[in-house]
């Protein structure tokens, strides 16, 4: 039925908003098999919708299409999981700009995620993506950002080490991306400063310790001015 429904503009209203509210009260989740057809459906829908809704006092509308693409990411069907990562998660492609910036479908779902007035819905988004990262947190930094990522895993008391950064790096081959913007590194815009002559260093590490001397020295805190800063 979903198939054959036709997608109005809007796109959430009936039929495709009532099969979407019966998709989402069915356990989903617990299924084996999902047709590959509807999660494309799906997620056409999606790229629709977000433009259309992703607004105050509209978002909330987003909900239901969100809540069964996170439980069709929870099921046992390979296939549609397989294919919700093809759709979902951003590509080499994507990451020529920070994740979050560009137009295309994981760029304004991570922007979602990010900028929506609505907890619940940012919460859908982000555990959408997770799912999608088989519950990793070294996998979901790499596929978000840590920028896109930190808020979400610190309300669930995952902690992030340095070694789960750096497998956010491209290695053996794959590109080399910045871990906490997604953005590959060759594209990051680069500071247009001069190069400063050996000269220039050496002043610059002296006026650093000066400064940081007469911090030391002025400092409210007793175990500061022991410190030697020789």
């Amino acid at each position: 039925m979903l198939d054959e429904a036709p997608i109005a503009s809007p796109p959430l209203q009936a039929p495709i908003s009532l099969l979407i509210a019966c998709i989402a009260s069915l356990p989903v989740h617990k299924v084996q098999s999902f047709p590959e057809l509807a999660v494309e459906k799906l997620t056409d829908i999606l790229r629709l919708a977000i433009p259309a809704y992703a607004q105050p006092g509209w978002e909330r509308e987003l909900m239901p299409l969100l809540l069964v693409l996170l439980r069709v990411a929870q099921s046992e069907s390979h296939i549609a999981h397989s294919r919700l990562r093809e759709y979902l998660l951003p590509t080499t492609q994507d990451r020529t700009v920070p994740l979050g910036q560009g137009d295309s479908l994981p760029h304004i779902l991570l922007r979602l995620g990010a900028t929506s007035m609505e907890p619940e819905l940012r919460e859908l988004v982000l555990s959408l993506f997770f799912e999608l990262s088989n519950n990793d947190s070294s996998r979901f930094v790499s596929n978000v950002g840590f920028g896109n990522a930190a808020g979400f895993l610190a309300s669930r008391g995952i902690q992030v080490s340095q070694d789960d950064l750096a497998e956010g790096e491209g290695t053996g081959g794959e590109p080399d991306f910045n871990p906490i913007t997604g953005q590959l590194r060759d594209l990051e815009p680069q500071p247009n400063l001069p190069e400063m002559t050996t000269e220039e260093k050496e002043r610059e590490a002296e006026r650093l310790f000066v400064l940081f001397e007469r911090f030391v020295l002025r400092s409210p805190f007793p175990f500061l001015a022991n410190l030697d800063v020789g």
